[in-house]
């Protein structure tokens, strides 16, 4: 397919490869633009022309948009015109590597530029730049297909899955709330020396289920190499109702139990250390 534009520079309808290729032979146009390969006719106006009716769609996604021109023709809908958009890529890099080369102008012997914290101020409507440049890229592709040819309709595909639904067509108000996951209880063991925080599952049980596990549990949580405590606990069962947060290195004992950290010893100041001999140095 060919676009084609009258001599005022409006669109008027597609034409196949080889009628563009007659028309530019026999001097009734002239090449307008390559890519896309665009054809101006010579004498023809959109006035005088005859159109049918065309639909751009557009199937927006992450990487790439899919654009195409159907023509509703007597003999059905056709597609005449495919294409696609690719999004650009690191705009959240690319705006945190300027974000920092600015920074850095305010720590060197340059024009000092100061911030602007007070000018920020998101207006409404505002979009993410990675999402905004998507948004952006695809009105300006719609834009300059409207330029090309005479668009009377434009239809923008929006789908939503729902993925519990493809699993079990029967699912319908709270069962979407009983996933996997249903009757497994989280506990956060969270300690303050950095290394993050640890989630462990329990499944939810009954209290005389639970007094018999929690020595198992106990056992499981005093034997791992990150257990961390205060002070020691009396029982397992301790540990599991009250979750300590963690500050100290407490390597497991012998019986599976933390044990103390050894007490440091007390520093001597520098004027009262003595030599090999028990005598103090000059």
């Amino acid at each position: 397919m060919v676009f084609v534009l009258d001599q005022h520079k409006k669109p008027l309808m597609p034409c196949s490869e080889k009628r563009a290729r007659q028309l530019l032979e026999r001097g009734r146009a002239v090449v307008h633009k390559m890519a896309p390969f665009t054809i101006r006719l010579k004498d023809r106006i959109a006035e005088n022309s005859d159109f049918q009716p065309l639909r751009l769609k557009v199937d927006p996604g992450s990487k790439t948009t899919g654009v195409a021109i159907i023509l509703d023709g007597a003999k059905g809908p056709k597609g005449i015109f495919l294409g696609e958009i690719v999004h650009k890529v690191h705009i959240k890099a690319r705006l945190d590597k300027r974000r920092a080369l600015r920074r850095g102008r305010r720590h060197r012997k340059t024009r000092y530029r100061p911030s602007r914290l007070r000018n920020r101020k998101r207006k409404e409507g505002w979009l993410p730049p990675s999402l905004g440049a998507r948004v952006n890229q695809t009105l300006h592709a719609v834009h300059k297909v409207r330029t090309l040819a005479p668009i009377t309709a434009i239809s923008v595909e929006h789908v939503k899955f729902d993925t519990q639904k493809m699993q079990n067509s029967e699912i319908s108000g709270v069962e979407y709330q009983q996933g996997t996951l249903l009757g497994m209880r989280f506990a956060s063991i969270c300690w303050r020396s950095g290394l993050g925080a640890a989630r462990t599952a329990m499944p939810r049980m009954s209290s005389s289920r639970l007094s018999m596990s929690i020595p198992r549990i106990g056992a499981a949580l005093t034997a791992s190499p990150i257990w961390r405590s205060r002070a020691p606990l009396a029982t397992p069962a301790r540990a599991i109702s009250r979750w300590p947060s963690f500050s100290h290195r407490m390597p497991g004992g012998g019986d599976g139990r933390p044990s103390m950290p050894k007490p440091m010893p007390a520093r001597i100041p520098p004027s009262k250390r003595s030599g090999p001999n028990g005598k103090t140095p000059a």
